[in-house]
């Protein structure tokens, strides 16, 4: 809808009898020609050109559903409507609060992306795990925020908008030693890379599981350095 604008319609039913709560999202853009249906969810996969986005968005939609015990589908096309799509979940019957008291000693993260997708994705994914975490778009968010609380573990992207996530965690790791550092990327290329001994590297995407081991194993102090290969500087 980037060109032309329109409207998203969200519609959210919850089926009793099947224990689930549906939610459909449709928006007013061109649609998803035929051809592409079996590509969408594919990570990276992308129509857009190059710098105005990274196909990131439905891969990471659909397995933060499924990780959740739930369906991520693109319906049938709509006579004059653009996509639609349908989200089946489970209805839980764990509250919030429950989670997070059943979580002794709740680490405190700081996140970082400039992707509202995957931010909001890492916030689910650690929030479900009983941890407690404040989301920032940018490193000059996080630095505000930063100032304002205390946290253990600092979990930022690598490509950031300005300032960009080894930067980032430079600055803050100089303000406070004992921070932990967990760098997450989309974009692994050979280069110079500014690691520090302790942080953690992860790959996009990633799963629940895979995210929380790299923070268990950057929370004990494992000293593996950056990747192989890498991250290139900006």
């Amino acid at each position: 809808m980037a060109e032309d604008g329109g409207a998203i319609h969200v519609e959210v039913k919850c089926l009793s009898q099947e224990a689930s709560v549906r939610i459909v999202v449709e928006d007013e853009g061109p649609g998803i020609d035929d051809t592409l249906r079996g590509q969408i969810f594919e990570p990276f996969f992308t129509t857009k050109d190059i710098g105005k986005g990274t196909g990131i968005g439905l891969s990471v939609a659909d397995r933060v559903v499924h990780e959740h015990g739930g369906t991520l589908a693109l319906l049938e096309k709509v006579e004059g409507r653009g996509a639609r799509f349908e989200v089946l979940l489970p209805v839980s019957g764990i509250a919030p609060a429950e989670i997070q008291e059943a979580v002794p000693g709740i680490p405190r993260i700081l996140a970082v992306d400039d992707n509202p997708l995957i931010l909001e994705s890492i916030g689910v994914k650690l929030r479900a795990r009983g941890m407690d975490v404040v989301a920032c778009p940018d490193a000059e968010t996080a630095l505000a925020a930063f100032e304002e609380g205390l946290f253990d573990t600092l979990v930022t992207d690598h490509m950031l908008p300005g300032m960009d996530g080894l930067e980032l965690a430079g600055i803050l790791c100089a303000r406070d030693a004992r921070l932990h550092v967990l760098v997450i990327s989309g974009n692994l290329r050979g280069g110079e890379a500014r690691f520090e001994p302790g942080w953690q590297y992860l790959a996009k995407p990633f799963t629940t599981d895979q995210l929380v081991q790299a923070l268990n194993r950057v929370r004990m102090g494992e000293r593996t350095g950056a990747p192989p290969g890498g991250l290139a500087r900006r």
